[in-house]
């Protein structure tokens, strides 16, 4: 018959680590946080990219509305890569 496993208190595990991994740790939480919060923000805007084609607008008022939704989709894509990376 296999043995119960023990509970372990989250705080015992962090105890044993010293400083620098301790600063790891809640570094990754806050980069694992940041993009979680992030990553909706995204969403918020491919709605707008796919309205800028419609509603009879001029083929350079839709070029520069996408260009705008693009340059701050790929703002919010660099800092998605960088808060995952971590």
């Amino acid at each position: 018959m296999a043995e119960k496993g023990v509970n372990v208190p989250f705080g015992k595990l962090v105890s044993l680590a010293n400083g620098t991994e301790k600063c790891q740790l809640y570094f990754g939480w806050l980069a694992a946080g940041l993009t979680g919060a992030i990553l909706p923000l995204f969403f918020f805007f491919i709605g707008p990219a796919f309205d800028s084609f419609g509603g009879g607008k001029s083929p350079e008022e839709v070029r520069d509305e996408v260009r705008e939704l693009c340059i701050i989709m790929g703002i919010i894509t660099g800092a998605i890569f960088i808060t995952s990376f971590f």
